[in-house]
């Protein structure tokens, strides 16, 4: 009787200090679309990153968002030297992102990352249906005592990445997997799940200030436990008409959320940092879609809204700030609760919970993507 007694009146407490939501007011109380328009002239490549980028280090991170391509080494404008791989960087049309694909990945999950390279991020499915698409997966450091990867080099630059190298640290095997790939940025914090919205941040800061976008460009955040479907993604966005593009954040809106007073439970808040008794319409984390105008407005957004610690209903938030309304995707699963033989009969766009890369080669395989992304190529 007295723990009811006690809860009942710490019920009461809360309830009493609730605040109207409908009086919305997140701070800080600022213009965020003022502070957006000053800054986005001051944003450009020389300015520190909100994030420090320890691999890789380069003076020239512009080349880790362009498009590498066999066309674009036909231009005649190229330089013959075969060896020089800036040639997979001259400047050309195959350069132009339609579709850059984010993805947070654990440092460790190296199998993980070549599924994808060979499946659903496969870059030759998306262009033969006429998207230009570019892959980063966004990692973590292992631990603090996490040494410069650029300390190893690559003894024989001819061997194959394979789960033989099992016994090789961790850092040299990154090293090798860039160096074939050319798609990981790594940030200086604990790669854990407390920074999964710090990969968001660093990822947001990153691409605003070095990628080349173009008018009609999407950017996808994804987890590496997602299977997304190429072609119905391609699909998706060409339905997207110009008024929809500048203001656009779509995918799996939790539309009624509460927050969890409760301490130790997982998502629990304060009322000092939430004083509201229900959150504003957020995106589930997994598959975020969002128009490069959005990803501009966001970097500004978490420049300046940081009290809550998680990623997806912070982004409610911020979206909510700057007047958009995220659009619910119903072909979206966030569990992965559907059997393959169903998963055929559905025009889905992605589904999470696909962490084992024979799962993911698996459905890829069911699905026939193979055959289906070669279609364009013989008609």
């Amino acid at each position: 009787m007295l723990i009811i007694t006690w809860l009942s009146v710490i019920w009461l407490l809360i309830t009493y200090m609730l605040e109207d939501y409908q009086l919305f007011h997140y701070p800080p109380n600022i213009n965020l679309y003022q502070i957006y328009e000053k800054e986005k002239l001051q944003i450009n490549s020389s300015l520190p990153p909100l994030w420090k980028i320890i691999f890789p280090l380069s003076s020239n991170y512009t080349e880790q968002c362009l498009i590498k391509h066999y066309k674009c080494n036909n231009n005649t404008n190229n330089n013959n030297d075969n060896n020089n791989d800036s040639l997979l960087f001259q400047s050309s049309k195959c350069q132009t992102i339609d579709i850059l694909l984010v993805i947070r990945s654990h440092v460790n999950n190296f199998n993980q990352r070549d599924a994808i390279r060979q499946t659903w991020g496969n870059q030759q499915c998306y262009e033969n249906f006429g998207a230009f698409i570019r892959i980063l997966f966004i990692l973590g450091k292992q631990d603090d005592n996490n040494d410069n990867v650029l300390n190893y080099s690559i003894q024989n630059k001819n061997i194959h990445y394979n789960n033989s190298m099992g016994n090789t640290g961790v850092l040299q095997k990154l090293h090798y997997e860039h160096f074939m790939h050319h798609d990981i940025i790594q940030f200086d914090f604990i790669d854990n799940d407390s920074n999964l919205l710090n990969k968001w941040i660093g990822s947001i800061d990153f691409i605003v200030k070095y990628c080349m976008i173009t008018e009609k460009s999407f950017a996808l955040f994804l987890d590496d436990d997602t299977f997304l479907h190429p072609i119905n993604l391609i699909q998706l966005l060409r339905r997207i008409t110009l008024k929809q593009y500048r203001i656009y954040a779509s995918g799996h809106v939790k539309r009624i959320s509460y927050p969890v007073r409760i301490p130790f439970l997982p998502k629990y808040i304060s009322l000092l940092n939430y004083p509201f008794c229900i959150y504003p319409p957020y995106i589930i984390s997994g598959t975020i879609i969002l128009s490069m105008p959005v990803v501009h407005l966001l970097r500004v957004g978490f420049n300046y809204v940081t009290n809550i610690p998680y990623d997806d209903i912070l982004l409610g938030i911020i979206l909510l700030k700057f007047g958009i309304s995220p659009i619910h995707l119903k072909n979206i699963y966030t569990e992965h609760s559907l059997d393959k033989q169903t998963l055929k009969q559905l025009q889905f766009i992605s589904i999470h919970g696909y962490n084992d890369p024979l799962m993911v080669q698996s459905l890829w395989s069911t699905l026939n993507m193979n055959y289906a992304c070669k279609i364009k190529l013989k008609n």
